[in-house]
């Protein structure tokens, strides 16, 4: 890996980013669950309670749970700009962003306006905290990157989707703030999707690809437009929905997918690119991302000109190319990634703070072997066939949730196994002058 020109010594303590990533997974359980529960009901319209809890337990409690996990780590390492006050606010932060994301997806089937309240408050505060403290770290940075840059506009997206989910929640629970909620569903649907995670999950790319997998940078040009441009077509994109100018916003749309499509043909080529040519699950996934964005683009494109009709199987199954093909897929494979390497890292430093070379750290493959990435590989497209199918026959509803189940449940405990393993290292390492046996501690200067 090509860490030259990451502030390593900055990096917050291993516990801030590992309590989001550990509690992901299980979210995806929890949707699974919620699906083999309600069956089919969930699959014959996006519009239903028991399919809006479960959209919410893959963005929230599964997706943004990792990337409030990886914004909390990778702001310090790759711009050298600690988020101020994360080792106090982070654990408040992941106590609220759990609340909310729980208490909606109850809300939302119970049509419990305390619960609906509650979990966007609670959401909200969680946003609002993490906002303020990631831009203050943003603003703070002496050199910005395309990564931060990137960073800084999926904070701002993060904020917009969350005022707008708010005013939503008010409306289903009762007390009516807007005149237009389907309007405003699909611009808090296209800022989640599109700003925030879509932003970030670029930002992320720019650095982690080349780092990790040992490719050539992406083009200079690219990494320093795409995420303006992307904002910009954005914006447009909601003025014309708002305007009711239907085709014009649909051209955006378009516009802002064969973007995305075309830097994921240029990632598919850096990866060919790439210097060591061995077998990596993580590779995997992102492949199996490009090709469902790809798809994604061209059902979109179709369904644009007229040749595919707009149905209820159609926006679900778009819908599942995009969280579970596209997003998902990405996540997974990061984890896979982040994880066992900031166990590695903290357990390095350990060492080097102690002073002690008498024990052999364990690699990040034997912290989390390739042979289990590549099981969860199969019970990730095992999930994204299932929910596939179902949304076209929805009666075969409990294949994907149960593949849910496997899938969240083996990546936790992937997850988990790895993380204990690091400990027990930690332990065994040589005590330090005061006993050090906290595993929160980090790499203190």
């Amino acid at each position: 890996m090509n860490t030259a020109e990451l502030s390593l010594d900055r990096a917050p303590p291993l516990h801030i980013p590992l309590r989001f990533f550990l509690t992901a997974p299980l979210f995806v359980v929890a949707a699974g669950v919620l699906l083999l529960l309600e069956g089919e009901t969930i699959l014959l319209s996006r519009w239903q309670p028991a399919t809006l809890a479960l959209t919410h337990l893959i963005t929230l409690g599964g997706i943004s749970m990792v990337m409030f996990g990886a914004m909390s780590q990778m702001l310090p390492v790759i711009a050298g700009s600690p988020m101020p006050g994360i080792r106090r606010l982070g654990p408040a932060i992941h106590l609220l962003l759990v609340a909310g994301a729980l208490a909606l997806a109850l809300g939302f089937p119970q049509a419990s306006e305390m619960l609906l309240l509650g979990g966007a408050m609670a959401l909200s505060a969680a946003v609002l905290l993490f906002l303020v403290i990631a831009l203050i770290a943003i603003w703070r940075v002496a050199s910005p990157t395309p990564s931060t840059r990137g960073m800084g506009l999926a904070v701002i997206a993060l904020g917009i989707t969350s005022l707008l989910g708010m005013a939503l929640a008010a409306t289903r629970a009762g007390h009516p703030l807007l005149d237009h909620p389907l309007l405003v569903t699909q611009l808090h649907h296209g800022w989640g999707l599109g700003g925030w995670m879509g932003l970030l999950i670029i930002a992320v790319a720019w650095q982690v690809v080349p780092m990790f997998h040992v490719t050539p940078e992406y083009p200079p040009r690219l990494r320093a437009l795409l995420a303006p441009a992307l904002t910009s077509i954005l914006v447009v994109w909601s003025l014309l929905s708002l305007w009711r100018m239907e085709m014009a916003a649909l051209g955006a749309l378009l516009f802002y997918l064969g973007l995305l499509a075309i830097t994921g043909v240029i990632t598919w080529r850096l990866f060919q690119q790439r210097r060591r040519k061995n077998k990596d699950p993580t590779l995997y996934f992102w492949r199996l991302a490009i090709i469902a964005l790809l798809t994604l683009t061209a059902l979109k494109l179709l369904a644009g000109l007229g040749l595919i009709a707009a149905s209820n199987a159609f926006e679900m199954l778009t819908g599942i190319l995009i969280l579970f093909g596209v997003i998902l897929s990405v996540v997974c494979g990061m984890l896979l990634k982040i994880v066992p390497f900031l166990c590695w890292f903290h357990l390095h430093n350990r060492q080097l703070a102690l002073f002690d070379f008498s024990r052999s750290l364990p690699s990040m493959k034997e912290l989390l072997p390739d042979r289990w990435a590549f099981r969860l590989f199969g019970l990730h497209i095992a999930s994204l066939g299932a929910l596939i199918a179902a949304a076209l026959l929805p009666k075969l509803a409990p294949l994907p949730a149960l593949s849910l189940i496997l899938q969240g449940g083996l990546l936790a405990v992937l997850l988990g196994v790895a993380t204990l393993r690091a400990h027990r290292e930690w332990l065994a390492l040589r005590q330090g002058p005061d006993g050090g046996l906290d595993v929160h501690q980090g790499p203190e200067p």
